[in-house]
């Protein structure tokens, strides 16, 4: 294989995993598509006598707050997976892995599919980061 099919099959990847991002981001804003307030009603009641039954309520207390920052970090890192190359992209690549990790956290008990999605969620932007540092590093030599 070309070293420039190589670069491509990464940029393919940033770009489809940047698009659902976007997507993702925009959906939040419309409780009709995707209801931050409900999904948390749920987990608090799958969280209940849990450790995650306060954080998990704190969230739904503060539903309106957590649903902008996650929207606009989720739109934010599908721009920057879309239209950017430089260290933006690597930082929002980073970014989204904790928010990952709270999402599945939070959720797994009251919507398990949460899990294998967001683990490839996780793992296309590792990959693709690992990619990124491994092209940084051939041109570099």
């Amino acid at each position: 294989m070309k070293k420039s099919s190589k670069g491509s099959v990464e940029l393919r990847a940033r770009r489809v995993l940047g698009a659902c991002y976007l997507v993702a981001g925009i959906a939040k804003c419309f409780p009709s598509w995707e209801s931050t307030e409900g999904r948390l009603t749920q987990a608090l009641e799958a969280n209940r006598g849990t450790v995650f039954e306060e954080p998990t309520a704190w969230l739904l207390r503060e539903h309106q707050g957590a649903n902008a920052l996650v929207a606009s970090s989720m739109t934010g890192a599908g721009v920057a997976m879309l239209a950017g190359e430089g260290p933006l992209v690597d930082a929002a690549l980073v970014g989204t892995l904790p928010m990952l990790g709270t999402f599945v956290t939070v959720l797994h008990r009251a919507l398990p599919a949460v899990i294998p999605v967001d683990i490839a969620f996780a793992g296309a932007a590792l990959w693709i980061l690992r990619k990124r540092r491994m092209r940084r590093k051939m041109q570099d030599v």
